[in-house]
């Protein structure tokens, strides 16, 4: 497009469109560099984020695989404790990660176990007094232009003079893994509290580190940056903490890369900036010329008027910056003070139906007023609104303004053509008609000589609810303003059906369930009320029936909650079938119903019901062409025998129902007062439990762990028991489920783990160390935001080191919040305590969880256990569950084992450790302490030797 030759004489246009080119371009370039600034910002930021997670995945990694080698040095000096130094019992399985490992006896005596010998990696005494604890040492060991050694040194034994030293070189491979895991310009490096260098994926003589102390550093885990030479690096730093387990200095892990690596993404971005530029330079430019153009058409069509151009001289052709014909001005001016006069009735109209919908007015009151207000805006002679019956779309009420006769409003019926919704429908911003006999609903305007229509649809939830119509006598057409305050009162009409659905919705919540369209326990528990009243003045009974489906979980864990809600509507469809017109059915929540029976003569006839109930919710329920089988238990109270209040006839109801559950389901119990005294005795027990743990009445018994291959005790699990001051001991299945119904077993739990870990300190102490000590946790528990939290607090303030905990869990656990308890079991795993899933087998297995938990122990249920040697199938169930362990390269340990041929079959189907009263009964501390330590050496050889025969011999 070509600028005219008035504009580029006009110094003036040239101005505005010079400021117009400026105005849009700076605040592009602005945004350029506030843009390139902050993802300069983020960018560094979020790389050095990264940085850290390296350095703190890699610490990790490097902290587990030390323990791991630890625990392997812990078995071979627990073998050395048990057979002597003077048996060969090293093999390379358990060497694995150790380069040489060699034994150093009370006299100072060195046996090559494995490797080649290195006499300069010997512990001085020091070393060897500091080990008085039974405790695993590392030391460093330098090596002469290369990267130091790491030693790991134990004692063989209990704390004596004559105790023996192991002495194990770790595999440098092993420990810091491989060198190109990470990116080309990630650099990895190990430290010492001094900032020796112990380990660096780059060659030992380029390893270029900041000068820091490890101790300045402050949190365990943070971000730095420094120089290297010309080049800047970002760095993040995550601290390995060994001085609690290894007596030595902490480690610290540093990860970097070059602060230009984390800009390669960002580079790419320039040219598109510049490109962009110049684009917003070249459409402001465009748009600017094309405005100025239009006004300079504009002004020449002002001064166009006959006789302008001599009255205003030469001033006429100045183009675009021309002098104003003083007449055309004050014609502007009175057309602008009519609009603006408009808009302020019509913002005036519009503001008064907002205050009506947000007062939550009637429909009617909001048609009302859109009738009354739409005169002042729009010079439309007739005014109407037709609105479809919902529940029949070919009729529809009409309502009819006259502006001319006072605004009298009519409401009349009129029919409504398919084909007419459809069009109407089609044209959202709305259609212009012509009277006719097809417009049925026009009717009564064309009565008063309407002859041409705007019809404005009116939508709610996307189909056409009503119409609004404007018709006019004498003139065809509105103007364009009038068209958009038209479509203004139409949408505020689609509004106002919106929130009177709304409002039909939520009393519709409020007494009905969404599932089955049934009454819900409000709606129920009024209507109850009621009947309790007009019974007590004709004195006459009703019935409550409390209707519960047996096992209806069942249902939800096998086609899934979808079909659980089908089988709840074809149970709420048999409900209302089977009952009179003025019986009342509801649901309560789950697979729990009600039912009011307000005309009974006596209570047989609500057993008759129960009856006819029962018949019909047993039969099948046929979901996706496959039948599924329920039954229904019901309990019954009646009134005025079982209370006189809604509350007490629904709760007698309630416990009859579980009466008639408890005697085998699928019937009906009615109400009886030894119902009440079960009730008040669970109360009791409730109300006792909740002082258990202030008055110190919970305590903790032990049951051994037996290591089937050799004999050993290999752990002990934690078993919570209750001494009541009245009924003595209570055991855990007596009320560890009142406790997780009234939310006392995170306290429950707490303790249980706060005093297996000051018990197992206390064994340590004293000299006796084991393996490890199990407790069990709930899902309750490990739900819980702050459950990690408290772990880290327990294993701080209790001293014990992580991999001697043992969480136990359920399978249950996966059901309902697998992603976050899959979470909280890395961070578990990644803090080094052992996770063991307990009762396998008899809940929810499933592969697909085996194989994205991070576990170290199955635990076969004594379901299983107990039946070994039936003909029932346990033992081909057990030897499954011990190959896939196997083939998991997962620790099994059976529980309940009671006979010598049950633990004779678990050591030859490769079970590693078992517990039960073959060995002993859970054991009070004390006697725990004296079991483990008169556990002679006899019965473990004994054990083992008949192991290895039994396998040789099949």
């Amino acid at each position: 497009m070509n600028i005219s030759w008035d504009l580029r004489r006009s110094t003036a246009a040239r101005r505005v469109f010079a400021l117009l080119l400026l105005a849009a371009t700076l605040p592009v370039g602005a945004l350029a560099l506030l843009c390139s600034s902050r993802l300069s910002q983020i960018v560094t930021q979020q790389a050095q984020v990264g940085i850290v997670q390296q350095a703190r995945a890699y610490g990790a990694a490097t902290l587990h695989r030390l323990g791991s080698a630890e625990h392997s040095l812990r078995l071979i000096a627990a073998q050395f404790s048990a057979r002597g130094a003077g048996s060969s019992i090293f093999n390379e399985s358990e060497g694995l990660g150790f380069d040489a490992l060699a034994y150093i006896d009370g006299t100072g005596q060195r046996v090559q176990l494995h490797g080649l010998s290195n006499a300069a990696l010997s512990p001085g005494n020091a070393v060897i007094e500091r080990l008085a604890r039974n405790d695993t040492m590392v030391l460093i060991a330098p090596v002469a232009g290369a990267e130091p050694k790491v030693i790991l040194v134990r004692k063989t034994g209990p704390p004596a003079a004559d105790a023996g030293v192991l002495i194990a070189e770790i595999n440098q491979s092993y420990l810091w893994g491989a060198r190109d895991a990470f990116a080309d310009t990630t650099d990895v490096s190990v430290v010492d509290e001094s900032n020796e260098l112990l380990f660096s994926t780059k060659a030992r003589a380029d390893s270029a580190l900041p000068a820091f102390n490890s101790d300045q550093l402050g949190l365990s885990s943070g971000q730095i940056s420094w120089n290297e030479g010309k080049e800047e690096r970002l760095g993040g730093y995550w601290k390995i903490s060994l001085r609690s387990r290894f007596s030595t200095s902490n480690w610290t892990v540093l990860a970097s890369q070059p602060r230009l690596a984390a800009f390669d993404a960002l580079s790419r971005f320039g040219p598109i900036y510049a490109w962009v530029l110049l684009l917003c330079v070249l459409i402001a430019a465009l748009l600017a010329t094309v405005r100025l153009r239009r006004k300079a058409v504009a002004r020449r069509q002002e001064t166009a008027i006959p006789g302008t151009e001599e009255a205003c001289g030469s001033d006429a052709r100045a183009g675009l910056f021309g002098r104003d014909d003083a007449g055309l001005e004050e014609s502007k001016n009175k057309a602008m003070a009519v609009r603006f006069e408009r808009q302020f009735r019509a913002m005036t109209a519009l503001s008064e139906i907002d205050r009506a919908i947000l007062s939550h007015a009637t429909f009617d009151h909001v048609v009302e007023s859109v009738l009354r207000n739409a005169p002042n805006v729009i010079s439309s002679d007739l005014f109407a609104i037709t609105l479809l019956e919902r529940d029949a779309p070919t009729q529809a009420r009409t309502f009819l303004t006259f502006p001319r006769q006072g605004q009298k409003t009519d409401i009349q019926r009129t029919p409504m053509d398919a084909s007419v919704t459809a069009l109407v429908a089609s044209r959202p911003d709305g259609c212009w008609v012509e009277g006719c006999a097809k417009y049925a609903f026009l009717t009564p305007l064309m009565k008063f000589g309407a002859t041409r229509f705007l019809v404005l649809p009116v939508f709610w939830d996307g189909k056409l609810a009503a119409m609004l119509v404007f018709g006019l006598i004498g003139k065809q057409a509105l103007s364009e303003e009038e068209c958009t305050y038209a479509r203004d009162f139409a949408d505020r009409l689609g509004v106002a059906l919106t929130a009177a659905a709304r409002e039909e919705e939520l009393k519709f919540q409020a007494h009905y369930d969404v599932t089955t369209a049934l009454p819900n326990r409000r709606f129920f528990k009024d209507r109850l009320s009621q009947e309790i009243g007009r019974a007590r003045r004709e004195s006459r009974p009703i019935s409550v029936l409390f209707i519960d489906l047996d096992e209806f979980k069942k249902i939800n864990d096998s086609i899934g909650h979808a079909g659980g809600d089908e089988v709840l509507e074809q149970a709420s469809r048999r409900l209302t079938h089977c009952l009179r017109a003025d019986d009342i059915v509801a649901r309560f929540g789950g697979d729990e119903f009600a039912v009011l029976l307000p005309s009974i003569a006596a209570a047989a006839d609500a057993a008759k019901v129960a009856e006819k109930l029962i018949s019909n919710l047993s039969r099948p329920y046929v979901i996706d062409a496959r039948e599924h089988y329920l039954s229904a238990s019901i309990g019954i109270s009646v009134y005025p025998e079982d209370g006189e209040s809604a509350e007490k006839l629904l709760r007698n109801a309630d416990f009859a129902m579980y009466r008639a559950k408890a005697e085998g389901r699928g019937q009906y119990a009615f109400y009886e007062e030894r119902m009440n005294a079960l009730a008040l005795d669970r109360a009791g027990l409730e109300l006792d439990l909740r002082h258990a743990l202030s008055n110190n009445e919970l305590m903790l018994y032990y049951q051994p762990q037996i290591d089937l291959r050799s004999g050993q005790i290999v752990g002990a699990e934690a078993l919570v028991r209750w001494k009541h001051p009245k009924r003595g001991f209570v055991l855990p299945a007596d009320f560890i489920g009142v406790a997780e119904q009234c939310a006392l077993i995170e306290g429950i739990g707490l303790y249980v783990r706060k005093a297996a870990c000051a018990q197992y300190r206390a064994w340590e102490s004293s000299g006796l160390v084991l393996p490890r000590v199990s407790v069990n946790v709930s899902s309750r528990e490990i739900n819980r935001k702050d459950f990690v939290e408290q772990m880290e607090a327990l294993l701080r303030d209790s001293g014990v080191r992580p991999f001697c905990l043992e969480i136990e869990i359920t399978e249950s656990l996966f059901i309902d919040n697998f992603e976050h308890v899959l979470k909280v079991l890395k961070w578990l795993n990644n803090r080094g305590i052992r996770i063991a899933i307990d009762d396998f087998g008899t809940g929810y297995s499933s592969m697909a969880y085996l194989k994205r938990l991070p576990f170290d122990t199955l635990k076969v249920d004594r379901s299983f256990v107990k039946d070994i040697g039936n003909p029932d199938g346990s033992d081909a169930i057990v030897a499954a569950i011990l190959s896939m362990a196997q083939s998991l390269r997962k620790e099994v340990v059976a529980e309940g084992v009671e006979t010598e041929a049950q633990r004779a079959f678990l050591a030859l189907a490769g079970c590693e450790a078992a517990q039960g009263y073959l060995w002993s009964r859970p054991l009070s501390p004390e006697d725990f302490e004296k079991f483990a330590r008169n556990w002679t050496l006899a019965p473990r050889q004994s054990a083992s030797t008949e192991l290895r025969s039994k396998q040789a011999s099949g």
